[in-house]
């Protein structure tokens, strides 16, 4: 996900909120890298990315641009009592209200939150089920974006899960090996509209390609790619044993290209071979037959080539007789 964040810091001109433990001296000098080699201006950390507290990722979408932060309402009266539907749709709207305060607040906003699993699950979900699904199913009013990453995306409330439009499935084959064959090292990412499942299609697929020394080192975490110990301690291991597939691939083509060659050639080079020095030039013989019918001295023409004879052994041979029987 940390991949995404900073690509849409990049990209866009978004307020980014996410709960992902970010180390911003890192995370700067990576973007300060990735923005001169793309020839793009370096956006302001400390104006474009909140970095929110793990409490704080239940009620995510309080935390907005220019440093607001709206009060936590969970669509429940005073006494703790669920409110009427008419009296949401009137108390939501003086709750977004402060959004249009003033021109930095209402800047569109990306939200990443991780482990999302551990917040939204039915017993978490339930309690803040009114203004989740009410933030959620208007957040495109907004312009804003939410992303959940979750290794266990069945964990999810089902009402949460029906807000999802679409998944994203990540694979990660820097260290993937399979027999004994080691997979070309990126991340793979399959699309789904609806949660993925062994009869469920893919709309879009791509890979990632990741430095090994760049974004998985720019915040608190052990390296999902196998080459980082630590965000602050990088060390180089050596990449997964057996044969790069890729190679596999370009032998099983030259293997492929050289029996077709066989196959095509090797009977005429056979007969060749028992011929004892191959077949008579046609095309000398009717330079000689030409020639000898205008009358040119046999001295300026090439000599005329007959066939060696064929031992009797070779003629009854069935290889020789098929093969006559085809010329």
């Amino acid at each position: 996900m940390m991949h995404f964040l900073a690509e849409d810091l990049i990209r866009t001109e978004r307020h980014c909120v996410t709960n992902i433990p970010v180390i911003r001296d890192e995370l700067a000098a990576f973007l300060e890298y990735e923005c001169e080699r793309r020839k793009l201006y370096v956006p302001d950390l400390a104006r474009r990315l909140t970095v929110i507290d793990t409490e704080e990722a239940l009620y995510f979408w309080r935390f907005r641009p220019g440093g607001l932060v709206l009060d936590r309402w969970d669509g429940k009266s005073t006494d703790g009592k669920l409110i009427s539907e008419e009296d949401l749709l009137i108390q939501s709207r003086h709750y977004w209200r402060p959004i249009g305060d003033k021109p930095e607040y209402s800047v569109p906003v990306s939200y990443y939150i991780s482990e999302a699993h551990r917040y939204f699950n039915a017993k978490r979900f339930q309690r803040i089920s009114i203004i989740a699904e009410l933030y959620v199913t208007h957040h495109r009013h907004l312009h804003d974006e939410v992303y959940f990453d979750t290794q266990y995306p069945k964990q999810l409330a089902v009402a949460c899960r029906e807000l999802i439009e679409e998944w994203h499935v990540l694979r990660n084959d820097y260290r993937r090996s399979v027999g004994p064959l080691r997979m070309i090292p990126r991340i793979r990412m399959k699309s789904y509209y609806e949660i993925p499942s062994s009869k469920t299609l893919a709309f879009q697929s791509r890979s990632l390609h990741i430095r090994e020394h760049g974004v998985a080192q720019c915040y608190e975490s052990t390296g999902a790619l196998g080459t980082i110990e630590r965000a602050d301690n990088v060390e180089s291991k050596k990449p997964g044993r057996g044969l790069d597939v890729r190679w596999f691939a370009v032998i099983v083509v030259l293997l492929l290209t050289l029996g077709g060659y066989v196959l095509a050639k090797g009977p005429r080079l056979l007969m060749t071979a028992l011929l004892g020095g191959g077949e008579p030039s046609h095309e000398i013989n009717a330079i000689s037959d030409a020639a000898e019918a205008s009358g040119i001295p046999e001295s300026t023409v090439p000599p005329r080539r007959t066939p060696p004879r064929v031992p009797e052994s070779v003629c009854r041979h069935p290889s020789y007789v098929r093969m006559t029987a085809n010329v």
